[in-house]
């Protein structure tokens, strides 16, 4: 079968190359710089690889240690959820502080022992939080 016009133009190119030695030895050195450059791009590329693993691991490994902390609030999955039925509690306070506490203090009386041992529950690990964050 016979050679394409571009093979043969590259088979005719290489062997003119090779008949001037000065020009051989200077595309040479071209093409081993080139190699040297992508070489060096992979290695950069590696590099960066290799910390991007490290970081997603790092990430990963502080992602588990969140999950094994005792949560803060249970029936919350988060601290928007959390605040947003804090404001609706408190715009249906009354603005009067004494009376503000008198709600506060019946609705605490009428609270079961179950749910009065939960509140305290929560109130230490509130504490607890704002302990750790003042001692920062």
């Amino acid at each position: 079968m016979p050679l394409s016009k571009t093979v043969a133009r590259q088979k005719n190119y290489r062997e003119r190359l090779k008949s001037n030695p000065e020009k051989y030895k200077e595309v040479k050195k071209k093409d081993n710089e080139r190699h040297l450059i992508r070489n060096m791009m992979e290695a950069v590329l590696e590099e960066k690889r290799r910390r991007d693993r490290e970081r997603k691991r790092e990430a990963r490994k502080r992602k588990r240690e969140m999950e094994n902390l005792p949560p803060e609030c249970s029936s919350y999955q988060d601290t928007w959820s959390l605040e947003e039925a804090t404001k609706r509690v408190q715009k249906c306070l009354p603005k009067s502080p004494t009376k503000q506490a008198a709600v506060l203090a019946q609705i605490y009386n009428e609270m079961s022992p179950r749910r009065k041992k939960m509140f305290h529950e929560q109130i230490e690990l509130i504490d607890e939080t704002e302990d750790c964050g003042q001692n920062r």
